[in-house]
């Protein structure tokens, strides 16, 4: 599947799409499949991996680099009966973004500056119609042990008020950015060997509780979050990115995706020893037409001929496209 931006202003979050997306009785085989793939790379030592993953890095990476073909093929089996195509891609970086953030800090944070996240998951979807709509979250992975986890400061700050704060790495716009408060606009990853969950911030983190879920179980819940249509939609899984928007959180969201694709990136895994080797960083040709479809003057090698670093100006994307194919 070949997928295209359309550049079209999104005049309301409430917008009908004239049906549902993808339909309901799709779900629970897509929740089943999910949780089975994000099991399997967390479990697993898979592919050119020297071992099972065992930091917060090796999990994204094993994500993007194995769970991508695997989640895609998965999906396409019980969606292209539906009338709906989907893609899964992904772009690795080693490092995050740092950020500045403005204002009084809690007591415990000793300073201002953290990660913007480890991950930006984005779900574009296109209609029969020839509308896009896109939505996205930031995940910040934590390791998890099996005991409550007390975030850090001031990680936790930023993602349980999302007070104003500035991106502070190459290729970001250091302008003051506003995300008004909207907890949906990032989650905590609790990882490990036995799954990976996604809550709400709260202090202490736990895993099994009705805050969180089951990444696959999120990731689903966000496709039907897209469609206002869907039964039982509650708009909390992810939140609605527009293009030509005013908002910090959509412009932002657009400039991750910009900066990282300017990056020539290489998988930096070997520096925790989860690889022998510095592997090229998985991009996959979905994402490399959705990065560089945005601006035609850059392209990023598929195939890097030397050993760079991945700068701190990136952040690695976690990508499914679904596309509803014309009758």
């Amino acid at each position: 599947m070949t997928f295209r931006l359309f550049l079209a202003v999104l005049a309301s979050s409430n917008l009908m799409l004239g049906g549902q997306m993808i339909p309901p009785s799709c779900e629970a085989q897509l929740i089943s499949s999910a949780n089975r793939v994000i099991s399997a790379v967390c479990r697993k030592r898979m592919g050119a991996m020297k071992h099972s993953p065992a930091s917060e890095v090796d999990f994204v990476a094993s994500l993007i680099e194995n769970g991508v073909d695997m989640l895609e093929r998965e999906w396409k089996r019980v969606l292209a009966p539906m009338g709906v195509d989907v893609g899964v891609a992904g772009v690795f970086c080693h490092q995050s973004p740092k950020v500045t953030i403005h204002g009084p800090p809690p007591p415990r944070a000793k300073t201002l500056s953290c990660e913007l996240a480890d991950l930006l998951v984005l779900h574009s979807h296109g209609t029969a119609t020839h509308k896009v709509f896109h939505r996205a979250t930031l995940v910040q992975a934590k390791m998890y042990f099996g005991s409550p986890v007390s975030p850090d400061e001031p990680q936790f700050w930023l993602y349980d008020t999302w007070p104003s704060f500035s991106i502070r790495a190459p290729g970001f716009d250091p302008r003051l950015r506003d995300f008004e408060g909207d907890d949906r606009s990032g989650r905590y990853g609790l990882v490990s060997n036995a799954h990976w969950k996604i809550t709400l911030p709260v202090n202490p983190l736990v895993a099994h509780s009705h805050l969180s879920l089951d990444f696959g179980t999120f990731l689903v819940r966000m496709l039907y979050d897209m469609d206002p249509a869907q039964p039982r939609r509650t708009s909390s899984h992810g939140r609605q990115v527009y293009h030509n928007s005013s908002k910090d959180w959509s412009n932002t969201v657009w400039e991750i995706v910009e900066v990282t694709g300017k990056l020539a990136l290489k998988h930096m895994g070997k520096k925790k020893g989860l690889y022998p080797t510095v592997l090229p960083t998985r991009i996959g040709g979905h994402v490399l037409a959705f990065l560089t479809e945005q601006s035609k003057s850059y392209v990023i090698p598929p195939t890097p001929t030397e050993e760079v670093g991945a700068g701190p100006g990136g952040l690695s994307i976690f990508h499914i496209s679904t596309l509803e194919l014309e009758g």
